[in-house]
């Protein structure tokens, strides 16, 4: 997570210096490195929502 500060830092700051609640936060992809190809967005999308129905279907008795 070397980048997720300067990401949401002022953010995060900004949440509690007003005294807001703090966002539910549910990381993912935190152990990505770098990318070794280029592919479409699209194609990563449907990816992940295919990977997703999948693994919902499988807790579905």
């Amino acid at each position: 997570m070397p980048y997720q500060h300067a990401l949401v830092g002022d953010l995060m700051t900004a949440i509690s210096e007003h005294q807001v609640e703090p966002p539910v936060g549910s990381p993912a992809g935190q152990g990505v490195v770098w990318p070794t190809n280029v592919e479409p967005v699209a194609d990563v999308v449907n990816r992940l929502v295919t990977q997703a129905n999948d693994a919902l279907h499988r807790l579905t008795p």
